[in-house]
């Protein structure tokens, strides 16, 4: 099945049709992987659901990709769908991306490549804009390394399968580096589970890509491995909530809802 729709790829552009099934073979990926991504320890609540949180997210995205051939419809569509059906935090930070890549993707029926990779740009800036410095460690550093990457790194007129191999390398790397860099999941050498989330989804698109199967990753890693004198104490749960119907700036939204608890994360259409 994977070799038959390969053949309709354009080395240089990215259409409607191969949009929607790189998303869909993403959330395989995800969805193949989503036991490790639960099993890892999340910070600050080990809660063991993020696997299943952006899973969700991602399925509520694609259920409202109706339209089959239009990549500017699809992606209006699908960032909707995330924004609608996002679930805990990283339900949340992925509507955030999803909503900043529409952005840059317009009423286009197909994309050349640098278009592809501007609109991937517009999703990682959009993640930063909305998360600041308040998830370190997360699905955002991950975002945060790859616009990096692509704002000094010249692909723009190379082909799709070149691109997305950029893409995934840079994504290994930032996952690898969140590990790293944070002292608490260094010492259990696991990742956060939003990073891991993200990554396996990104992986996914990129093996439809390059036409090359799947895979399931084991992983020995478990909420029950996790040492109980380095878990963080004191947060209780958290609250989701939509706000519809609403004509205040996104500024005065946030901080009248500040008091709240200690991070606010909000997504929404829109710059203001």
């Amino acid at each position: 099945m994977l070799s038959q729709m390969k053949q309709t790829i354009d080395p240089h552009s990215l259409s409607g049709p191969q949009f929607k099934a790189a998303f869909c073979y993403g959330i395989k990926q995800l969805s193949l992987n989503r036991e490790s991504v639960n099993a890892i320890n999340i910070l600050p609540v080990p809660n063991g659901d993020t696997g299943d949180n952006i899973r969700k997210t991602l399925l509520f995205a694609l259920s409202e990709m109706k339209d089959e051939r239009h990549i500017g419809n699809q992606a209006r569509q699908c960032a909707r769908g995330a924004l609608l059906g996002a679930r805990g935090s990283s339900g949340i930070i992925l509507a955030n991306f999803l909503i900043g890549f529409q952005t840059a993707i317009k009423d286009s029926e197909k994309i050349p490549v640098k278009d592809l990779i501007y609109a991937i740009k517009k999703g990682c800036e959009k993640v930063k804009a909305e998360t600041g410095n308040s998830f370190e460690g997360s699905m955002a550093d991950v975002c945060s390394a790859i616009n990096a990457k692509l704002s000094s790194t010249q692909i723009a007129d190379q082909t799709l399968v070149y691109a997305m191999k950029v893409i995934y390398d840079i994504a290994s790397r930032a996952l690898e580096e969140t590990r790293l860099r944070n002292a608490l999941l260094s010492k259990i050498g696991i990742n956060d589970a939003g990073a891991a989330g993200f990554f396996y989804f990104i992986e996914g698109m990129y093996r439809y890509t390059l036409d090359i199967p799947l895979r399931r990753i084991k992983t020995e890693t478990s909420l029950s491995s996790v040492p109980e004198d380095i878990l963080i104490k004191g947060v209780l749960y958290t609250v989701e909530f939509l706000i519809n119907n609403v004509t205040l700036p996104v500024e005065e939204i946030k901080k009248s809802l500040s008091d709240i608890g200690s991070f606010l994360l909000l997504a929404h259409e829109g710059g203001d």
